[in-house]
């Protein structure tokens, strides 16, 4: 597979998005199979994108998250080779790394800042380091208290650039070091609103508290308001029924984690595949006698040249068969199916996955849902 997949002309906006993973308190550790949790909050219902529901911390790339200016503030923090160490993939790249501009910023280090951003802006989480954390070659992250936060929030929504300045002032620099690439996600042709998303894993050593900016976010989960972290397997099952609505990159992400119960273990796993690349996952759509599949790359059902701009296959052509049906006419599998009539849905994958990461696939998660 080719390290750099062709650019074209982009039909889609960028973004970057957040699974924050907070460590249990052994005071209050209610899963003993899975010693942290994952912080998810669900869109308010006005949100242009993925209104009501549960996703990862995280928002569109801005013109401040691409400036200069913090090249010249991680130099002066002395941190030149933790940018060289984020910025030395060797694999695959998605579109949304890939950058033709002269002497601009790493797309590694400006999609990274827009993720830390969006975390602060949204939930008042600043995952920032001074410079004696700096020293240290800990790899989870550290959130800072000692600020306004709501005064500073309200600040970086009306202007994002103010972000810049909010470390300025702390003498701080988002903790990029300790964000590694996880994934990247492109919507579907077939939506109208599209996105090209940069999925990164960062690490706490605790779940802090969360302030809430009312624009951004709704609520966390619907069943107790307190629950503002919750286990891989727990927002899954949630999911299953019918409890909470998780979007299918959320949904595939959280299953990739279920393999890992150990926070230390997830944060070892992510930097030993740091630099292995991303291969998009841009979902090819195809309508079913009972409801819908969307096939990923490596699937019998994807394209070898897939068209990202518009669709250019039949998505009608297997529509008087069952996913079932269709699944059974593939060799090779990896899709997602929704089947509405029935309340079922189930990823698929038989191939190995790429880049060395996780699979979706986890056995005997679920009693009644065709995994």
């Amino acid at each position: 597979m080719n390290s750099k997949i062709k650019v074209v002309k982009k039909a889609w906006r960028e973004s970057a998005t957040l699974l924050v993973l907070g460590r249990n308190s052994l005071r209050n550790s209610q899963s003993p199979e899975c010693n942290y949790k994952v912080l998810v909050m669900k869109r308010s219902k006005e949100t242009s994108f993925m209104p009501n529901g549960y996703v990862f911390p995280g928002g569109m790339l801005e013109k401040s998250d691409d400036s200069v200016n913090w090249m010249e503030l991680y130099k002066s923090f002395g941190v030149s080779e933790r940018i060289d160490e984020i910025t030395s993939v060797k694999g695959q790249r998605p579109f949304i790394f890939q950058r033709k501009e002269e002497h601009a910023i790493p797309r590694e280090v400006s999609l990274r800042i827009c993720a830390i951003r969006e975390a602060f802006e949204e939930l008042g989480l600043l995952l920032v380091k001074n410079r004696d954390q700096l020293r240290s070659r800990k790899f989870f992250s550290n959130h800072c208290r000692d600020l306004d936060i709501e005064h500073w929030q309200n600040e970086v929504h009306n202007d994002s650039s103010k972000f810049y300045e909010l470390c300025q002032e702390l003498d701080v620099v988002p903790d990029i070091s300790s964000c590694f690439e996880w994934s990247a996600w492109l919507t579907p042709s077939t939506v109208k609103a599209r996105f090209e998303t940069a999925f990164f894993l960062l690490a706490l050593d605790d779940q802090p508290e969360l302030f809430v900016e009312k624009n951004e976010v709704q609520e966390y989960l619907p069943i107790n308001s307190e629950l503002q972290w919750e286990t891989p397997t727990n927002l899954l099952k949630m999911f299953a029924d019918n409890k909470i609505w998780l979007p299918p990159p959320q949904c595939y992400e959280l299953l990739r984690l279920c393999h890992i119960n150990d926070i230390d273990r997830v944060v070892d796993f992510a930097k030993s595949r740091s630099n292995k690349g991303i291969t998009l996952q841009f979902p090819i759509y195809y309508e079913a006698a009972d409801g819908a599949i969307f096939a990923y790359p490596g699937d019998d059902l994807y394209p070898t040249d897939p068209c990202f701009t518009h669709a250019v296959h039949d998505p009608r052509i297997y529509k008087e068969k069952s996913c079932k049906e269709i699944r059974g006419m593939a060799s090779k599998l990896h899709r997602y199916e929704l089947r509405p009539s029935s309340g079922g849905f189930g990823y698929y994958m038989n191939i190995e996955p790429f880049n060395e990461h996780l699979s979706p696939i986890v056995p005997n998660l679920f009693e009644y849902v065709d995994l």
